[in-house]
């Protein structure tokens, strides 16, 4: 692969997952959202 195109697709998969992110954080921040699973517990702050 083309390392241009190599590169473009690495950054576009990058936003999709960071947005997917958001979208998972924005959901732990409602009241009641489980934060815990059998292998992994989270902890989200809110900016100041």
């Amino acid at each position: 692969m083309d390392p241009v195109d190599e590169f473009a697709r690495l950054k576009a998969e990058i936003r999709q997952l960071q947005d997917r992110a958001d979208a998972l954080r924005d959901g732990f921040l409602k009241p009641g959202a489980r934060l815990q699973s059998n292998r992994f517990e989270i902890t989200v702050k809110r900016p100041k």
